[in-house]
């Protein structure tokens, strides 16, 4: 998740320098390739450690997934309704993963002191 978070702020940094469409487009191409190899691997991360937890608990990860795809969509929507320039859109559509992953990580260090995943998983205990 480091490195995702990693790659998004550099794509969020060069909205804001000056550059060719098509260059701005192939990093931005290269930089997507890599998140996604990333997040697979952090997806297939993610389930391991769900397997540590009760099974009930799965359904929790899928409707979490199922309402960033909806977060994405509103997004999409509120940068649409705001009339925005294009630069301000890109840089907030860069900036609002940034904060998402930085939460993500946040709670999943988090994850680590509680009693309850310490109890049910194999955190630490």
């Amino acid at each position: 998740m480091v490195f995702i978070l990693f790659l998004i702020i550099i794509t969020a940094a060069l909205v804001k320098i000056e550059m060719r469409a098509q260059s701005f487009f192939d990093f931005t191409m290269a930089t997507i390739w890599f998140i996604n190899a990333f997040c697979a691997i952090l997806q297939g991360s993610l389930f391991g450690l769900l397997a540590l937890f009760p099974q009930k608990f799965s359904s929790m990860l899928l409707s979490g997934q199922g309402m960033a795809g909806m977060f994405a969509a509103i997004a999409m929507l509120l940068s649409m309704s705001n009339g925005a320039d294009h630069q301000t859109t890109a840089l907030g559509y860069f900036i609002t993963p940034c904060i998402g992953t930085f939460i993500s990580i946040t709670c999943y260090l988090l994850l680590y002191c509680l009693d309850f995943a310490k109890y049910v998983g194999s955190f630490g205990g």
